[in-house]
């Protein structure tokens, strides 16, 4: 009977694991770049990207966590808001970053355009 309680349980969370998405933004600028070297939270290393996603889940910009291999968008990011080119990124819809009561969604991929 045991077995049953945890393969019910499991069944009733999968679909709330599957709902998360990988999304793309609308092709736009980056107005402001944000970059923490070292705070007392945990957006240490973090940048934050303010743009018009046209995302309803962060419709005001996204954040690239700081990671071994984030250095390749972080710099991709900085050099388009530089130029001031257009950017598209591809985020994860339910990671927001830790910073902000505002929803910022994390970067998985940006695309300069």
């Amino acid at each position: 009977m045991n077995r049953v309680w945890q393969l019910g349980f499991l069944v009733l969370m999968v679909p709330s694991v599957c709902l998360a998405e990988v999304v793309y933004s609308k092709a736009a600028t980056i107005s402001r770049f944000w970059s923490w070297a070292q705070t007392e939270t945990s957006v240490d290393g973090d940048a934050v990207l303010h743009m018009d996603t046209g995302l309803a889940q962060c419709p005001n910009g996204v954040y690239i966590k700081d990671t071994e291999s984030s250095s390749k968008a972080y710099s991709a990011a900085l050099s388009a808001y530089v130029a001031n080119k257009t950017v598209r990124v591809q985020v994860y819809d339910d990671q927001y970053w830790a910073g902000s009561s505002t929803p910022y969604c994390k970067v998985r991929a940006i695309f300069l355009e």
